[in-house]
């Protein structure tokens, strides 16, 4: 709380104007926030990004970080004329962080944005977004921070900014929507069972978000012979206190290539 109360005056006295917020520089990594648009206009949805630079040996981590790693957690507090907002992410890649273990995260190495669409309450209005990032970075050793940042578009202003193609392309990154059914989800004492099935498949991996609390290792994989299914085995590495006692439903992103696609799973009782 106190963290948070620190990034709400921090935001308070250093807001920007423009379709780029100034960047903030921490520990191996500089973030600002981005807009397609110049101003709000009677536009009914905004296309604002979170981009984050890490520096050169420095990992940030996905949404739900794997084996190791650190969970962020992204805030909007105070957001001026936000009717809802919506953050993506950008397909992550594995990452291994001790080379003589093979120990791995899941995350992003080099520059990403995080897409964020925002409905506005009122057209031809100002808005502001207002974020605060709760983040892990691993560079020979691994830390947390946070970071305040905020962007006010105007109430009118050109269609598209400087950042417009650097946010298109990012939208193109975020995975594809897997058809529903495709996926079930079974537990076997500390191992989460997945069975994909119903596409063809070359070399598939599987990442899952457990929500808070609950952390799972890499996938081992069983391709079937025809490669139109397959069942991935995640052992469970680490649990926290703020873990719910049951596992209800997970988010899965299988990666296969070149393409990815997402989905929501309900766990088998």
């Amino acid at each position: 709380m106190k963290r948070l109360l620190a990034a709400l005056l921090l935001l308070a006295v250093a807001p920007a104007s423009a379709a780029e917020s100034r960047w903030i520089k921490e520990e191996g990594v500089t973030f600002r926030l981005v807009s397609r648009e110049d101003g709000v206009g009677e536009r009914s949805e905004l296309l604002f990004g979170l981009q984050v630079r890490p520096e050169r040996g420095f990992k940030f981590f996905w949404r739900a970080p794997g084996q190791y790693g650190l969970r962020p957690s992204v805030e909007f507090p105070d957001s001026a004329n936000v009717a809802s907002r919506e953050l993506r992410w950008p397909t992550p890649r594995r990452l291994v962080l001790v080379r003589e273990t093979g120990d791995s995260a899941i995350g992003y190495d080099r520059e990403t944005v995080l897409p964020i669409r925002v409905r506005p309450e009122r057209a031809n209005a100002p808005l502001e977004l207002k974020l605060v990032l709760e983040y892990g970075i691993c560079g020979e050793f691994c830390t947390g921070g946070q970071v305040a940042l905020a962007l006010t578009l105007p109430a009118t202003g050109p269609d598209q900014g400087k950042s417009t193609k650097l946010l298109e392309d990012h939208l193109t990154r975020v995975p594809a929507s897997l058809a529903p059914g495709t996926a079930r989800v079974q537990r076997a004492g500390d191992t989460l069972v997945v069975e994909i099935a119903g596409r063809t498949l070359l070399k598939p991996d599987l990442f899952v978000d457990a929500g808070p609390g609950r952390n799972y290792g890499p996938a081992r994989v069983s391709l079937a012979a025809d490669r139109r299914s397959a069942v991935f085995r995640l052992p469970l590495e680490t649990t926290t206190p703020e873990a719910p006692a049951s596992l209800d439903q997970v988010s899965l992103l299988l990666l296969d290539g070149n393409r990815a696609y997402e989905t929501i799973a309900l766990v088998d009782p």
